[in-house]
């Protein structure tokens, strides 16, 4: 078995949920330090990896996965490498990181100009990259390694996100003495819901209604409800619009009787890279050595939407992986191999 599925196999192991990712920062750091380079931690726990020359490009992974994430027990078939179903496999980030030690192990005696940024908490809101401060990252531009295959995929654009929270207030009474009484949440809340976009709105946009709950027992008119939901769009102007319908939508419940609250948060913000000089190099690099890259958006956020707020210029990289945030998760073994192959090629053209 080659070694940086060796590798990638040892993190896989390793459990490290959003805000637990200690052990895998340090399987991380205890390689790193003997290999000679120089290696930070902030209050968050980012990993920060330099050598003494002054970086031209910056790679980034995540540390941290979704449960269920407890022992997992990588399974190798064939050239896939899944988990037993009983848990995710933890591709999702950790080929990235496997990719990126691969690449500083080789080069540990004469180290490329890059510097490497392993962030926690990305599953749950993009935490750690929030925390990371602009002066900590010392490369003008990079790639982030959080795309599924196929190897060649670049993406180049992802959206702005707003989660929000509804409250819905009915009256309680006795569902069975006193029903005329109650004014009922559960169902406010359910015409409140039939009033927003939700699934694939455009080719820009999409809207969930993720979470609900409410009620207290059978007997009682539930009095309260919550709901929570998101909306994404690259398009920042059909996202406020979203949200002016979403404070409308209130008018429906008031008309039954209730009352609502309304809180919302801008979790992240949209990018588009096409017409960086940045993808041109990238896209070039990739040419060069024979790979024809597959330009793509994506409708989801990473460390890149963090990294790309601050001004440094960020695009996402497919390595390999599939089926993310499932207990069906799986990464092929060839795909991980060339994708090493890709980076290391492309990222010493950029770097020369």
């Amino acid at each position: 078995m080659e070694r940086i599925i060796e590798r990638l196999i040892s993190l896989l192991r390793i459990s490290s949920p959003s805000g637990k990712e200690e052990d895998v920062a340090r399987f991380i750091r205890g390689m790193v330090e003997r290999w000679g380079y120089n290696v930070d931690q902030d209050e968050m726990g980012n990993i920060f990896i330099s050598s003494d020359k002054s970086p031209k490009l910056f790679l980034n992974a995540h540390m941290d996965t979704v449960t269920p994430c407890d022992n997992i027990t990588p399974v190798i078939d064939g050239d896939i490498i899944k988990s037993d179903g009983r848990t995710i496999l933890g591709a999702d980030d950790k080929v990235g990181i496997a990719v990126i030690l691969e690449l500083l192990e080789n080069y540990k005696d004469n180290p490329l100009p890059i510097q490497v940024i392993f962030t926690v908490q990305e599953e749950v809101g993009l935490v750690g990259a929030k925390g990371v401060k602009k002066e900590m990252i010392k490369a003008p531009c990079g790639f982030t390694l959080d795309a599924g295959g196929p190897v060649g995929n670049v993406i180049i654009g992802a959206p702005s996100q707003y989660t929000w929270t509804y409250w819905v207030y009915g009256v309680a009474a006795h569902a069975g003495a006193a029903p005329e009484k109650g004014v009922n949440a559960i169902l406010l809340a359910s015409r409140l819901i039939q009033t927003l976009p939700t699934g694939r709105i455009n080719d820009m946009t999409t809207g969930n209604v993720g979470i609900i709950s409410g009620g207290r027992a059978t007997n009682i008119i539930p009095d309260e409800v919550n709901i929570r939901g998101e909306y994404r769009s690259r398009d920042e102007g059909y996202l406020y619009a979203l949200l002016d319908n979403l404070e409308r939508s209130s008018s429906v419940v008031e008309a039954g009787g209730g009352k609502t609250k309304l809180e919302y948060k801008k979790e992240y913000t949209r990018f588009d890279l096409k017409d960086s000089e940045f993808l041109k190099r990238t896209v070039d690099a990739m040419k060069e050595v024979g790979y024809n890259p597959n330009i793509m958006y994506s409708g989801g956020g990473s460390d890149a939407n963090i990294f790309n707020e601050l001004g440094i210029t960020t695009l996402l990289l497919g390595i390999s992986g599939s089926e993310a945030h499932s207990t069906r998760e799986y990464a092929k073994i060839s795909e991980t191999i060339e994708g090493y192959k890709m980076l290391e090629s492309v990222v010493k053209i950029l770097c020369r």
